[in-house]
């Protein structure tokens, strides 16, 4: 069976990209985001799972009812989202930020 390998990106919240120096960044399991688009507009909570297939999020707070009275996660697009707090837990993401901090692109004329 092939795994799926696609990155996933989402914006950074307007305080994490003067911080970062990067607009958006690839998102992940653990990361904080808030909800920018749709009927869970406003919503913020942390990412539980990421479907790469569909292209979608699951994230803690944002569940609905079933029909027989149990929840589940409902299904938020990535381009949705705007990410509040990335989860640093890992060197190899600290990493790449700390690279995409020092990138600077030149202005024309320079």
């Amino acid at each position: 069976m092939k795994t799926n390998k696609k990155k996933l990106g989402a914006h950074l919240s307007k305080e994490l990209r003067v911080r970062y120096g990067t607009r958006s960044v690839g998102i992940r399991k653990g990361d904080k985001v808030k909800v920018m688009r749709g009927k869970f507009r406003n919503s913020s909570g942390k990412v539980e799972r990421v479907d790469t297939k569909k292209e979608r999020l699951f994230i803690d707070k944002i569940k609905v009812k079933k029909p027989d009275g149990s929840e589940r996660y409902f299904p938020i697009a990535v381009s949705n989202v705007v990410i509040t707090d990335p989860d640093l837990a890992d060197q190899r993401r600290k990493d790449l930020l700390a690279r995409k901090k020092g990138k600077k692109t030149p202005k024309k004329g320079d």
